[in-house]
């Protein structure tokens, strides 16, 4: 009855020693996250979907998302605003600066009504600083603004959804 504990033991061991090299092999191709600078946060952190939602009353509201995504070796946003009398369907570059990320006009996407921007315009910008231990996520408008309320740069619109 020696023979199945000493399996199990082998197995054990052989888990153990495979765990062990997988995680330095993850190690070296993926620098560890304690390596990346404060103030310059790494694409992989705007990665995702933020939403803002604006109100006008009398049941008129616009709902703004910003999908982040990677192509390659860069991020990308395609920027929609659908909702009373809306529809925006745009492609933007990106431009990582500090905790800052700014998108930049490329082209219009299937079903957008609006045609109003250039090629490489800056549209806004999101921003994550830190202050107090906190980090918001504020915005900084440009030729893209909300349609229904005034635009004031630097406070908090959208929300991290994804």
């Amino acid at each position: 009855m020696r023979i199945p504990s000493l399996l199990l033991a082998f197995a054990a061991a052989s888990l153990s020693i495979h765990a062990v090299a997988q995680s330095r092999h993850r190690g070296r191709t993926h620098p560890p996250q304690a390596n990346t600078s404060k103030s310059q946060p790494s694409q992989d952190v705007w990665e995702g979907t933020y939403t803002f939602q604006e109100s006008g009353g009398a049941g008129m509201s616009v709902q703004h998302t910003i999908a982040v995504y990677r192509q390659g070796d860069t991020l990308i946003a395609d920027v929609d605003a659908n909702g009373f009398q809306t529809s925006r369907s745009l492609r933007c570059s990106t431009k990582l600066e500090g905790d800052k990320l700014s998108l930049y006009f490329q082209s219009y996407r299937e079903d957008s009504t609006f045609t109003q921007y250039r090629k490489g315009q800056f549209l806004l910008a999101l921003a994550r600083p830190t202050a107090g231990g906190r980090t918001r996520l504020l915005t900084y408008w440009g030729a893209y603004e909300p349609v229904l309320n005034q635009a004031k740069s630097g406070r908090v619109y959208f929300k991290k959804t994804k």
